[in-house]
């Protein structure tokens, strides 16, 4: 049976039923045993009867590197610190403002949650996400909302309960959204209660539907828009 977690430590020093840890590093395996995430931390406290890990410094965790081989492009990094882990599952937490880069952009949160049995990174609060299309001369969409939930597995983001989507003269305010992703670049986004504007010199439009989804190009382009139930449009 594959290990859950691996814990190394360049030195510690027990006090009663804690451990301190210096130079720490976690890895916190995937099911399938061919990934891990990667934690790293200057020190940390192992309280044995809890079974918790707690970094009071900065923390940085690399999410989906390769058991083997090189990794496939830039990864998710997210940094924080105040984080606790759980030693059997892995799961790390902390109510302070995080930060974390991808391939495509960067962004920032208040509170933040990882499990890596799920694969899944819950932020909690404040989300502001800038995600860039390929190629030099794509536009960067700005995402921001209430919460944000990372699905992994199904390269998909979650955004509640509302949500704002910015991209050059594009602003769409909605409710719920989701985000589909294609090797990193935003592909789909479907909004609930949506209300939008293009606004461009010589042409300005107003648009609003219970379910609108936007299809974008890989540099960062908005392709096309559906828009279903209630639909308005003012040109």
């Amino acid at each position: 049976k594959n290990p859950v977690v691996e814990v190394r430590a360049k030195s510690f020093r027990q006090v009663k039923d804690r451990f301190d840890l210096e130079r720490v590093e976690l890895r916190l395996h995937h099911t399938d045993a061919r990934k891990f995430d990667l934690v790293k931390s200057a020190k940390c406290e192992f309280d044995v009867g809890q079974g918790t890990l707690y970094s009071e410094g900065e923390v940085e965790i690399t999410m989906g590197l390769p058991a083997e081989g090189a990794p496939p492009g830039r990864l998710v990094l997210i940094r924080s610190s105040g984080v606790s882990f759980q030693s059997k599952s892995g799961r790390a937490s902390t109510q302070r403002a995080a930060s974390f880069t991808f391939d495509l952009g960067e962004g920032k949160a208040v509170g933040a949650a990882y499990d890596p049995s799920t694969r899944e990174l819950h932020m909690n609060s404040q989300i502001e996400l800038l995600w860039r299309g390929r190629g030099p001369k794509s536009k960067p969409m700005k995402l921001e909302a209430g919460e944000l939930i990372y699905k992994e597995r199904e390269a998909l983001v979650l955004l509640f309960p509302w949500s704002r989507l910015r991209r050059e003269n594009t602003l769409l305010e909605a409710g719920d959204a989701m985000v589909a992703l294609q090797e990193g670049s935003i592909q789909r986004v479907e909004a609930k209660q949506a209300r939008g504007s293009d606004r461009y010199p010589g042409r300005q439009l107003e648009y609003a539907a219970e379910q609108l989804t936007m299809n974008v190009a890989p540099e960062g382009e908005i392709e096309k828009m559906v828009a279903e139930r209630n639909a308005r449009l003012v040109s």
